[in-house]
């Protein structure tokens, strides 16, 4: 018997033995749709979300911190896994030293206070893309070339941009964004992905299941 999140990851399992969804902890039924109108006035705001581990927050931070210069319109607010502390990052990447004013490191307790406020996300490997998404935040995922294919979404075929560069993710923003962004029918359909892909804990069936 394999026990599983969600009906997403039953899916993606091939095999004869016996499948059972049984849920996670993970699951937050975040009611939230961020509903947003575009202004010239407006700030828009990109999480990033890294997993946790000292390479990946410096490959993820650096890339978003040559796109914070490249486009200061944009406000990226990095959230660190709680295995990670941002002193031991500076001390250990040079390139962290100094932070121009439309980069913010998150003091946030609960994800969901940075989500609220957020229009775009980064994220590679992290699940935390899951709940980001779930409340109609907009996934980047960060292929970037030559790195292995991390994606938790990569079921996902709609309502999501993949990027390789920083050159590409200027386009993406000038051109393609507002109009992916009001795609209200693919957005939907993308935020319901999400919110299947953790179900709620049934610790009931792993204890009838240990009983008999």
């Amino acid at each position: 018997l394999i026990w599983t999140t969600g009906n997403i990851t039953k899916k993606v399992l091939r095999t004869k033995k016996k499948i059972m969804v049984v849920g996670s902890n993970k699951n937050n039924n975040y009611s939230i749709i961020p509903k947003f109108k575009f202004n010239n006035k407006k700030r828009i705001n990109c999480l990033v979300v890294p997993e946790g581990i000292d390479s990946e927050c410096e490959l993820m931070f650096k890339f978003s911190l040559d796109c914070a210069i490249k486009i200061p319109g944009i406000q990226f607010i990095w959230r660190l896994h709680p295995l990670i502390n941002f002193e031991f990052l500076r001390s250990k990447y040079n390139v962290f030293k100094y932070l121009p004013s439309n980069i913010t490191i998150s003091k946030k307790t609960k994800i969901l206070d940075d989500i609220k406020k957020s229009h775009l996300c980064f994220y590679r490997g992290s699940s935390a893309i899951i709940n980001v998404l779930s409340c109609g935040v907009y996934p980047i995922y960060l292929n970037l070339k030559n790195k292995l294919n991390i994606d938790p979404t990569f079921p996902l075929n709609t309502w999501k941009t993949n990027i390789n560069s920083v050159k590409e993710f200027e386009i993406f923003f000038h051109k393609k964004f507002i109009n992916k962004y009001s795609m209200d029918n693919h957005r939907l359909k993308a935020i319901n992905y999400a919110r299947s892909y953790f179900k709620k804990f049934d610790q009931n069936k792993v204890i009838n299941y240990i009983k008999n």
